[in-house]
């Protein structure tokens, strides 16, 4: 299994650059990543409106949020109505 540096020198070959251009796109793509996960709970949690998260996230990520959380919310109804 390639390690991290080998898979940073892999990559620094690849793209023509060096360790440091690597270095800071996968930072860029990491926090890009950690702040659409805290976005999605920051919608589910009614932090912020759904015209705030389709401006950050995308209708369709918007929609299939929603949708999950309804279906998630009936399971739970279903399962108490059961209990």
């Amino acid at each position: 299994m390639a390690t991290l540096r080998d898979k940073i020198d892999v990559l620094a070959r690849r793209q023509g650059g060096d360790e440091s251009v690597v270095l800071e796109q996968a930072v860029e793509l990491g926090v890009e990543q950690l702040y659409r996960i805290e976005m999605r709970a920051e919608y589910l949690r009614g932090e912020i409106t759904r015209e705030q998260a389709i401006e950050i996230l995308g209708i369709e990520e918007v929609d299939d949020l929603d949708y999950a959380h309804q279906a998630a919310m009936e399971d739970v109804a279903w399962g108490l109505r059961r209990g």
